[in-house]
């Protein structure tokens, strides 16, 4: 099994994990020292460690994009071609943060949409 499906089953042997007993308290941001932030990049991180996976960190999830954007490794929404395993960067909200979410993806959908485990 390559790093990328070793990557993708860690994160949804994860599905179903809970944060608490306090907001945002995770193992994910125990690992990345960010508990009680918003824990999408972490568990991205966590899940990444767990099979050896070098990325940038996404802790912040717009300084993981910049990052990303840095080293050429990052597509449009217009552009892009997700293939599993990708990371997906989520804007969901006008005004604030420019990217509020990351997850990762487990398929391309045809539709100009993916399927994540966030």
């Amino acid at each position: 099994m390559g790093q990328c499906n070793q990557f993708i089953m860690t994160a949804r042997a994860e599905i179903g994990t809970v944060e608490g007993p306090k907001d945002n308290e995770t193992k994910y941001g125990a690992f990345t020292k960010a508990n009680f932030q918003p824990w999408c990049g972490s568990f991205v991180m966590w899940c990444a460690n767990q099979v050896g996976l070098k990325i940038p960190n996404v802790v912040s999830t717009t300084e993981g994009a910049t990052k990303f954007q840095g080293t050429g490794r990052w597509a449009n929404a217009e552009t892009a071609k997700p293939a599993a395993g990708d990371l997906a960067f989520f804007d969901f909200a006008e005004g604030g943060n420019p990217i509020d979410h990351v997850g990762i993806v487990v398929r391309d959908n045809g539709d100009g949409t993916v399927t994540t485990i966030e």
